[in-house]
């Protein structure tokens, strides 16, 4: 067995199952630990499956539908208003069967072991990061983010640089919500080009906002994408988990080698899903629509519990809220009030004693306003209780 599966963590999702073991809930359970949006299906998932049904009987190309590719790219272009013609969809664009594996298999196509050295993540993370850079031979460099919620990637001294090959970002953030400004992208992207580090843009939460569009890596690499790799999903702007659909864009020569890997990794999207997905990205009625929705959650969990209000970027799915000892919370929550939350402890790894996601919880806003109100409540009456 390959011995690098030792160094794995234990996922976050496994740690809250057996923290919570055991604890039957006083009241009807409410999950607001994952990250998955519940709500209606957008009006033309069913039809255009069904027509696209045949699909199924044929293999798909690695490489990926040329129409979706083609999608994505007048997207991308649409999205963050660059010139035309900067996103080739034959050169620039992958498919991804869901925007999870592409970050971590981004990881083993980037990361050269023959020079060893380390991929730097946000700290706290995305687990996937972490778990590509450690199964591609890597060391991960964990890089905490500050009070702003933000990687603090100007903290790194140059022997630190020297050592990285690649460098994830996520914005908005995931649990921070935080959201990278241009100029803020722009002075990454020149330091990771000074010092030779691959730049892989976490961008699944950037349709999620309630004010301001978030600013996205391709607005601030001045039309170049060297050393540029950018990852989005219709998981969260869509609504559609399920549809294991996004994609990856950026550098041609990355996305030729990363191109090279996935033909023998056999990860391509069954052409019925790569059909959808096409319809999902030339679409932005139901985008809109599923941001009213991320509105109405706010507010409703909100108003029925006025604290959270603190940990809400204004971008994103998730309150990063501010707790004495995020596990105890945890436990008092889904044992008191059936609330179930992720301690943020699970989302940071310690250094130099601390845990960056200590003293907080992840709650995710994906159900229903009227279930979030509820869930706002009892969070709220559990608070008030405990003081």
């Amino acid at each position: 067995m390959n011995s690098d599966l030792q160094a794995l963590y234990e996922y976050p999702f496994a740690r809250l199952r057996r923290l919570l073991e055991g604890l039957e809930p006083a009241a009807s359970p409410i999950d607001c630990s994952v990250g998955e949006p519940r709500g209606p299906l957008p009006d033309f998932v069913a039809p255009v499956l069904n027509q696209a049904l045949e699909g199924f009987g044929r293999y798909p190309s690695t490489a990926g539908d040329p129409n979706l590719r083609a999608a994505i790219a007048q997207w991308l272009t649409d999205r963050y208003n660059l010139s035309s013609g900067m996103i080739d969809p034959g050169r620039h664009i992958i498919p991804a069967f869901g925007t999870r594996e592409a970050l971590w298999s981004a990881a083993l196509a980037v990361f050269d072991r023959q020079w060893g050295g380390e991929i730097g993540l946000p700290n706290p993370f995305y687990q996937i990061y972490e778990g590509g850079a450690l199964m591609a031979g890597a060391r991960p460099r964990y890089i905490p983010c500050g009070a702003d919620g933000k990687m603090d990637w100007q903290s790194l001294g140059e022997e630190q640089w020297e050592q990285l090959q690649a460098l994830y970002v996520c914005s908005p953030g995931n649990p921070t919500g935080a959201v990278l400004n241009e100029q803020e992208w722009r002075e990454l992207i020149a330091a990771c080009r000074r010092h030779g580090v691959v730049l892989l843009a976490d961008e699944c939460y950037s349709e999620l906002y309630v004010d301001a569009p978030p600013v996205g890596v391709l607005q601030g690499c001045d039309g170049d994408l060297t050393g540029i790799l950018t990852f989005n999903s219709l998981s969260k702007r869509s609504g559609l988990p399920g549809l294991r659909a996004g994609f990856v864009a950026g550098d041609p020569e990355l996305i030729a080698g990363f191109l090279n890997l996935r033909t023998y990794t056999g990860v391509a999207q069954p052409l019925p899903l790569a059909a959808v997905a096409e319809a999902a990205w030339c679409d932005e009625g139901h985008v809109a629509h599923n941001r009213e929705l991320l509105a109405q959650r706010v507010d409703a969990f909100v108003s029925h519990f006025p604290r959270a209000a603190d940990g809400w970027s204004g971008a994103g799915m998730f309150v990063w809220l501010e707790v004495a000892d995020g596990e105890a919370y945890a436990r008092r929550a889904w044992g008191e009030q059936g609330v179930k939350v992720l301690p943020g402890i699970y989302l940071g790894r310690g250094q130099q004693g601390h845990n960056p996601g200590a003293g907080r919880v992840r709650i995710a806003l994906v159900d229903d306003p009227d279930t979030l109100a509820e869930a706002g409540r009892r969070l709220n009456q559990m608070e008030k209780e405990g003081r």
